[in-house]
């Protein structure tokens, strides 16, 4: 999940990059007007730590959801957020 600020631009920045509006699947989490209108991307490669993600796809949340509402709580300003789905295993999968 990240600001749909951020995620706008980087579409902008990557317009190979595959997008839709309106969340889908574990990216739809209440319904109505905010996934309707959510901008989902795939993005092509994400690093996450030392790790590089191929093919992410990411929701956008509304302007200031992580700006304005999240970032005090935290220890530092963020844009977003890994959703639940990514700690998900894949039906099978053993750790």
């Amino acid at each position: 999940m990240i600001s749909r600020t951020a995620l706008d631009g980087w579409a902008k920045a990557n317009p190979g990059w595959p997008s839709a509006i309106g969340a889908v699947g574990f990216a739809n989490m209440f319904g109505g007007k905010n996934e309707n209108e959510a901008l989902m991307l795939r993005i092509a490669e994400i690093g996450l730590g030392p790790v590089s993600l191929k093919d992410v796809a990411a929701v956008s949340r509304p302007e200031g959801t992580f700006e304005k509402y999240m970032s005090p709580m935290m220890a530092a300003p963020i844009i977003g957020a890994l959703a639940g789905n990514v700690l998900r295993l894949p039906r099978g999968d053993r750790l």
